[in-house]
């Protein structure tokens, strides 16, 4: 992963001095555009002030992987779309480490149930992640309309529309 400069950028100075992002599919439902995905973090991260460098991984991984992470971390026996893991420490200049997981199986269900595309669900989750790890919460109602409307804000600027990649996978649930 090369890192971002400044002078490919149209933000700027804004952009971080670098970022490394890693993208780990371990699940064979949902083919993931590793370039594209890495820009959309990359447009969230330029968002912000805070961090000019920083290690994100993204898995993508299975129902039933994402839901043991849930029930250890989070105290909640289910599957969920994404969870996401801030291993930042104290460092000057701040830098951000990050894990986020997401479920290719919730992606393909919501895909279904939301008329969008498992591809477009993927998507939305890694930026969903990066939020929650920039201090976005979606605990109310008004929290979570703000994150989708940030979220679809994202994935605008970067050309990622709900039905714009590809058909949906039906859901298997």
């Amino acid at each position: 992963m090369n890192p971002v400069r400044n002078s490919n950028s149209s933000l700027g100075n804004k952009i971080p001095s670098r970022v490394k992002i890693i993208i780990k599919n371990l699940h064979t439902k949902i083919p993931v555009p590793q370039a594209r995905l890495k820009r959309a973090i990359r447009e969230v991260l330029l968002s912000q002030k805070r961090y000019r460098r920083a290690d994100i991984t993204v898995c993508v991984v299975t129902d039933a992987s994402i839901a043991k992470l849930n029930a250890r971390f989070l105290g909640k026996n289910a599957p969920t779309d994404v969870i996401a893991f801030d291993l930042s420490k104290k460092e000057v200049p701040p830098r951000l480490v990050a894990d986020i997981v997401i479920s290719a199986d919730m992606a393909c269900y919501n895909a279904g149930a939301f008329g969008t595309s498992a591809l477009y669900e993927i998507y939305l989750y890694v930026v969903h992640g990066m939020l929650h790890l920039l201090g976005y919460d979606d605990v109310t109602a008004k929290q979570r309309a703000r994150m989708q409307k940030k979220a679809e804000y994202f994935l605008r600027k970067i050309g990622i529309k709900p039905n714009s990649l590809c058909p949906s996978i039906k859901p298997k649930r």
